[in-house]
């Protein structure tokens, strides 16, 4: 396929690591960019052909997006949103707060998946990365239940895809980061710098992960492979062996 002719979608696309895979796809593909997020990020205004801004933690969010994205013949998915909170544990659990977890990092990807794969096996082509998380597999953190449990089952999709689509070449893989230095860790889940050292002492290779780490390795899953499906690679620095 003609790199012209490249239609990339990216959801969660103001996170530190969508801005870097934005950044990374601006440097060395030319494509028509779509981007989705609950709000405009700086690399979107300046790289971005087309923003949806849409709250993907309800139906109705998730149900405008795909609307949205009907008519648009996308070659290129890449998921990145996501929404945890702290306090996330087992006991805490509402049906509210749960739907919310489920609908950002589950099922909205879930219905979007459904609204593009149509085309893409119409184009017998389509490639799709999604985003996970190193600790799911291992029961997650004791704070993280309901954002776990939904990451542990994009894991799973991604399976799904690539048993019913690989033969349309579509090939779809999960990322799984690890700890990686994101605003995500002072913002959402209010650690000092000290705390931030602490846990960087587990990673093997003796630093926290940067959004540049995960970038790269998406942007290899999603151009510059033919080959690999139904994969999830962990990107942790040897944390979880």
């Amino acid at each position: 396929m003609n790199l012209n002719n490249y239609v990339v979608m990216i959801t969660g696309g103001s996170s530190d690591i969508g801005s870097a895979v934005i950044a990374r796809i601006h440097r060395e593909i030319k494509c028509r960019l779509l981007v989705s997020n609950y709000k405009t990020s700086m690399e979107q205004e300046k790289f971005a052909d087309r923003i949806i801004n849409v709250d993907l933690s309800g139906r109705k969010g998730i149900t405008k997006l795909c609307e949205e994205i009907t008519r648009e013949k996308i070659t290129h998915y890449i998921q990145l949103q996501g929404y945890s909170t702290l306090a996330d544990t087992l006991d805490s659990q509402s049906f509210e707060t749960l739907d919310i977890n489920m609908n950002v990092n589950l099922f909205s990807t879930v219905f979007i998946l459904k609204t593009m794969l149509r085309q893409m096996r119409t184009s017998n082509f389509g490639r799709i990365v999604l985003i996970s998380t190193a600790s799911a597999e291992h029961g997650g953190g004791t704070d993280s239940f309901g954002y776990g449990l939904a990451k542990h089952s994009v894991a799973y999709l991604v399976k799904h895809i690539a048993k019913s689509y690989s033969a349309s070449n579509i090939l779809a893989n999960c990322v799984s980061p690890g700890f990686i230095n994101t605003k995500m860790h002072e913002l959402t889940f209010k650690r000092s710098k000290e705390d931030l050292e602490s846990r960087e002492k587990f990673v093997r290779v003796g630093r926290s992960g940067n959004p540049e780490d995960v970038a790269n390795i998406i942007f290899e899953l999603v151009f510059n492979n033919n080959f690999i499906t139904g994969e999830n690679i962990k990107i942790d620095g040897g944390d979880f062996i």
